[in-house]
């Protein structure tokens, strides 16, 4: 039915409304209520003029407040950026730009295993220091010590290279 043109006098369906207005059929069914121009046929089913139907749906429109007719116009702004945004995603996923949150998942997973595993050395490596401190006082000190001191060994540049190139990405399915 969208390849031929339509005749203004015909008279449409229930489903042709729907394909040519871009509407659902409770909506349809629901000007019909509001007073949408139809007759019925001899088995009952309603039948709308096109001409007539789109005369009293501009009337509707110019009888809806501003207001409304503004929401509208905003909810159409806001479904096309929308639209542009998935365009615009589905065009990275094309170029392989887009990672997969699992991918994500997986490598910074891999990354806390790596401090894990660094954290978890850190009794072996200041032991020794840690046996002459007598005080609570002192021992909270040197374990802040202990503490910085490892995540900066961690956050350094080369660290970070370490890490990196121990880390294979998952290659996009």
């Amino acid at each position: 039915m969208a390849a031929e043109p339509l005749e203004p006098d015909r008279l449409l369906s229930r489903h042709e409304v729907q394909a040519v207005f871009g509407c659902s059929g409770s909506t349809v069914d629901n000007w019909r209520r509001a007073g949408a121009p139809h007759q019925r046929n001899p088995r009952g089913a309603a039948r709308y003029p096109l001409a007539e139907l789109v005369k009293w749906r501009l009337d509707q429109d110019e009888e809806t407040p501003k207001e409304i007719r503004a929401s509208a116009a905003e909810f159409q702004l806001r479904k096309l950026q929308a639209d542009t945004e998935r365009s615009e995603l589905d065009l990275l996923r094309e170029q392989d730009d887009l990672v997969e949150i699992d991918a994500v998942v997986e490598v910074l997973g891999e990354v806390l295993d790596v401090i894990r595993t660094r954290l978890r050395a850190v009794p072996g490596r200041y032991c020794a220091r840690l046996i002459r401190i007598r005080t609570a006082g002192s021992m909270k000190k040197h374990l802040r010590e202990i503490i910085d001191e490892v995540l900066n060994e961690l956050s350094s540049p080369s660290s970070i290279a370490d890490t990196a190139a121990t880390i294979q990405p998952r290659k996009k399915r």
